[in-house]
């Protein structure tokens, strides 16, 4: 029996033991938990806190009056009221004069009289001279003596004030990427939300701050911070990759201008560092990959001469210094393009060009600068697929639907002048995207573009033959006709 009470006992106690642990598990249990879902806050079996009871203030002690004895008005008669009679003791007269020796007391009954004040006869016969009365009536004399209140203060005791007590809560705040997004949220015994993150394409960070009012410090595990990182849950789709339109010159452009010296564009500036530009007529619509990788310059001197492209996100410029290699540098950083030689993005045409190549181009300029006066002499740029040169008045060449005469070689055979005609500046010459071979022709505001290609070269070889057989003739001529 004894064995059977002691099996018993260690199953009593090993049931108390799992309840005790149970009760303990229940209590103040934070979990914080993330994924690609969101970051979940689940804080459960908190001791909810009390509310803040107001304090209640209390009364100062007062003084009152007490009254000893009430304030009063006493009347004082200074004379009494007089109501006496008198009789006559001067005998007969006609005259009665009062007060005098002839008039005594009365005290006797006089109810049946006169109580007029004055004299009073009392028989009317012969006798009457001596018979009267003598009625005196008079108010008492007084006057009001006003007595003071007698009174004394008395302390009264005023009445003790209640002190408040602060309210206790547990808070919670949440902070996502550095954003509070729950700022020390009052819960009772739990608490559960789900916080979604943004951006699935890149990582957060998130910290949650909770704080129970029965564990300031943190001594028992209830009030804690938690601190981590969601790793990326999608990865980004890939960018759009851009090729140059073209990587080799499809024709040229011959540009002219009264300003141009020859077949030269001549820059000069004061030095300083100022600038002198010159615009390229490039199309609107064009974008980055329409640049090409074919980029040249030839300019005497080459060193502070470049063109520079313009965009909306920044201008890229290429120059022939031999430092850079070939690449082109920007001031402000191009997506897929590293920073090099102190700027933002350095790398080449095509680099900039992946990436980017969708950006407009908004112009073109060709731009020298120098620190000392100077000017520089360009023959030549090639961008946009296409050879710039410059001319100071229009080739004219014959075109391909007239067909070129034949000078015979006779001394009655004139000799062939080429036409000369008068240049047209070009404003914005549009240069050709398609290199189809056509006849060279004057650039005019309505032909901004003269494509060279193998059928104008031969027609331009065949003018060349007979301008120098034209002017052979003349001289042949010349000769013959000096001679005796």
């Amino acid at each position: 029996m004894k064995k059977l009470y002691s099996i018993l006992a260690a199953a009593a106690l090993t049931f108390v033991g799992v309840v005790g642990a149970s009760t303990g598990a229940e209590a103040h249990t934070p979990s914080v938990s993330s994924s690609c879902d969101g970051l979940n806050v689940d804080l459960k079996y908190y001791t909810p806190g009390t509310p803040a009871v107001e304090a209640i203030p209390g009364t100062p002690d007062t003084t009152k009056v007490v009254i000893d004895t009430a304030a009063s008005d006493e009347t004082i008669i200074d004379s009494a009221a007089v109501d006496k009679w008198y009789s006559w003791t001067g005998g007969p007269s006609d005259t009665h004069p009062f007060p005098s020796e002839s008039w005594q007391p009365d005290n006797g009954n006089h109810n049946g009289f006169d109580q007029s004040p004055g004299l009073i006869q009392r028989d009317k016969g012969e006798s009457g001279r001596s018979d009267f009365f003598y009625h005196e009536v008079s108010a008492a004399i007084t006057h009001v003596q006003h007595h003071d209140a007698v009174t004394h203060e008395e302390i009264v005791p005023g009445t003790p004030g209640t002190p408040g007590t602060p309210g206790t809560t547990n808070t919670v705040t949440v902070i996502i990427d550095g954003a509070t997004i729950v700022d020390a949220e009052s819960f009772g015994s739990t608490y559960q939300h789900l916080f979604t993150y943004g951006d699935p394409t890149v990582e957060h960070t998130y910290k949650v701050k909770v704080r129970a009012w029965d564990d300031p410090q943190g001594e028992h595990g209830w009030s804690i911070n938690f601190t981590g990182t969601q790793g990326v849950c999608q990865l980004p789709p890939p960018p759009t990759q851009y090729s140059a339109t073209c990587t080799t010159l499809s024709g040229t452009v011959t540009l002219t201008d009264e300003s141009f010296d020859g077949d030269v564009l001549t820059l000069d500036v004061p030095g300083g560092w100022a600038e002198s530009t010159y615009a390229l007529p490039i199309p609107a619509g064009k974008t980055l990959a329409d640049v090409g990788t074919s980029l040249n310059i030839d300019a005497s001197p080459i060193q502070y001469v470049g063109l520079h492209i313009h965009t909306p996100e920044g201008t890229i410029v290429y120059e022939e210094e031999p430092s850079y290699g070939g690449k082109v540098w920007s001031n402000s950083a191009w997506d897929g393009v590293s920073a090099g030689l102190g700027y933002p993005a350095f790398g080449t045409i095509a680099e900039f060009i992946t990436l980017n190549g969708d950006v407009p181009v908004t112009g073109i300029d060709i731009l020298y600068t120098s620190p000392d006066e100077s000017s520089t002499e360009v023959t030549s740029v090639s961008i946009d697929c296409t050879t710039f040169v410059f001319r100071d008045k229009a080739v004219v060449i014959p075109p391909d639907d007239e067909p070129t005469p034949t000078p015979t070689p006779t001394e009655t055979t004139p000799t062939p002048t080429p036409t000369e005609t008068t240049p047209v500046p070009v404003s914005n010459p549009v240069p050709s995207s398609t290199p189809t071979p056509v006849a060279a022709q004057t650039i005019t505001p309505s032909q901004p573009l003269a494509s060279t290609g193998s059928e104008a070269g031969w027609y331009l070889l065949g003018g060349i033959v007979l301008v120098g057989l034209g002017t052979g003739l003349t001289l042949a001529r010349r000769r013959y006709s000096s001679q005796p």
